[in-house]
């Protein structure tokens, strides 16, 4: 994992969308990504509209969200992975669930990393780097 300066930093030409329902963290996180990172940030509270987002943008990472109502994570990480469009979006999970188990299962659906609640800007902003940097 390559370590960063956050004042040499440009991904102005990324989009992350993030997808949880808790609306502390997609706050956090887009506050974060778009101050250090500098891409441009969609979030939603519903999976049922990240396809709607899906559809209409060109998104370079998601930062997805495990335990949600209406569909839950891992279906929607299925979802994304059998769909032509979007079969190949790197993904990031981000959840409280931390167990080695559900890291094991949901490793097998394709992920590019997992980031366990609570977390650190630090922590955070370096996965989203090491992603976008690996996904260029």
């Amino acid at each position: 994992m390559e370590n960063f300066n956050l004042a040499n930093i440009d991904f102005s030409d990324k989009t992350i969308l993030i997808v949880d329902d808790e609306e502390a963290y997609r706050k956090f996180l887009t506050k974060i990504i778009e101050k250090f990172l500098k891409a441009k940030v969609y979030s939603t509270n519903n999976p049922g509209d990240m396809f709607a987002i899906l559809e209409k943008q060109k998104i370079d990472l998601i930062i997805l969200d495990l335990q949600m109502p209406i569909m839950d994570g891992q279906t929607a990480l299925r979802h994304i992975r059998t769909n032509t469009k979007t079969e190949k979006i790197p993904v990031l999970i981000c959840s409280a669930l931390g167990f080695e188990t559900v890291v094991k299962n949901i490793a097998k659906l394709g992920i590019n990393g997992f980031i366990i609640k609570p977390f650190e800007a630090p922590t955070v902003l370096n996965k989203i780097y090491n992603v976008l940097k690996e996904n260029e």
